[in-house]
């Protein structure tokens, strides 16, 4: 029983780093380039922090590397540019390509 429970987490969680790969995936092959705000920084934590950033009045999460993060690359109302997938409503910064 213990090894179906497993097996079953391991499905789950591989499906949805599939989904994930493949969203980020299509939105750097066919993402349309937009201009965004940051509006405010997150915290830094082991592996990258989080901003948040105004796209076409509309707020968005966008992860950022820990490197970027320390070094405070992101200021408030700094103008970024971000890559935008209509189809899913997600950001992605540029250089993750």
């Amino acid at each position: 029983m213990t090894y179906f429970v497993l097996f079953i987490l391991f499905v789950y969680f591989s499906i949805k780093f599939f989904e994930t790969s493949l969203r980020d995936y299509t939105i750097m092959t066919n993402g349309e380039e937009k201009v965004a705000y940051v509006l405010s920084n997150g915290n830094c934590g082991r592996s990258g922090g989080t901003i948040q950033v105004l796209c076409e009045d509309k707020a968005y999460s966008l992860n950022i590397g820990i490197n970027e993060c320390i070094s405070g690359k992101y200021k408030i109302g700094n103008e970024i540019r971000v890559l935008y997938g209509i189809q899913y409503d997600y950001i992605l910064l540029p250089q993750k390509m």
